[in-house]
């Protein structure tokens, strides 16, 4: 899906493990999931007005991590609707990276000289890695034991 009814173009998106999911980050500051067999819209959520240029989802589907207004945003959806849980890292003028380990339990997001690791059920910070600028990607080893930036 290109557009909802907000209009605008999708700047970002990012697929559940099972690929039974599918969550878009819009110009708008829009962030709506699309359940993928029937393409029906689960869920929205307004971050904002600023494009959202960064968004990862859990591999189960059930939380995502996106670009708001001034920060990177940990929502978990209860009851088939969006809660946000905390904000995980700034929003950069260039240079994030946002990344779920494999098993769901932990989140990795990147800025201009750090990579922060946080829980992804609680959004509280638990490593904080010097980087030697800004992060352009992020992604955990298989295992979940590394990280590759």
């Amino acid at each position: 899906p290109a557009m909802h009814e907000t209009g605008g173009p999708i700047w970002t998106g990012s697929f559940s493990r099972d690929g039974a999911t599918f969550v878009a980050g819009y110009q708008s500051g829009d962030v709506v999931a699309w359940e993928t067999t029937s393409w029906e819209r689960r869920f929205s959520v307004s971050l904002g007005m600023k494009p959202v240029r960064e968004l990862v989802v859990a591999p189960d589907g059930l939380a995502f991590v996106a670009e708001g207004e001034s920060a990177m945003e940990l929502w978990r959806v209860v009851d088939d609707a969006p809660k946000k849980v905390a904000d995980v890292g700034e929003r950069y003028n260039f240079g994030e990276g946002l990344a779920f380990s494999p098993r769901g339990d932990l989140i990795a997001t990147g800025g201009m000289f750090d990579i922060l690791v946080f829980d992804a059920k609680t959004g509280k910070e638990t490593i904080t890695m010097p980087h030697a600028s800004y992060t352009m990607g992020l992604e955990f080893s298989p295992d979940g034991t590394r990280i590759a930036s």
